[in-house]
């Protein structure tokens, strides 16, 4: 009978730890690298953004900045991918690099680093010579 008492915490053992185990295993996991980190909320149609400043054409009061995205760090439901590497053109408005102060000016100046937040809108097919497809909605 001694071996009997003995045997059953040995069999429970092996029990409870699996037990034990599971419900870390899901707490552990990491969200997919496609859904913003914690605390990045962003509309849809947009996307937070790290880019170098290739080049910048001005036009009266806005400009239009080619940017190469070095880090993509989330999106807005239903916004079109960006790659890594690729380049984007971007239309921002004098208004908007006024109210960004320090770090706004960063983006008229190619080889400048910028965080940007940018905005996906639809053209409409009969404009001759339609703008770029992205808008700087926020400069970081």
């Amino acid at each position: 009978m001694a071996q009997q008492s003995e045997q059953q915490p040995a069999k429970s053992e092996p029990e409870e730890q699996p037990a034990a185990a599971a419900p870390a295993s899901p707490a552990q996991a990491a969200p997919p690298a496609t859904q913003p980190p914690p605390g990045v909320s962003l509309s849809p149609g947009q996307a937070k953004i790290t880019a170098s400043v290739v080049s910048v054409e001005t036009k009266r009061a806005s400009h239009i900045c080619t940017l190469k995205i070095d880090k993509v760090h989330g999106y807005g439901a239903s916004t079109k991918p960006l790659a890594v590497g690729n380049e984007v053109h971007v239309s921002v408005k004098n208004v908007q690099i006024e109210r960004a102060q320090a770090k706004g000016p960063a983006l008229l100046k190619a080889g400048s680093s910028v965080d940007v937040t940018i905005r996906f809108h639809e053209l409409p097919a009969m404009i001759s010579s339609p703008p770029p497809p992205w808008s700087v909605a926020e400069i970081h």
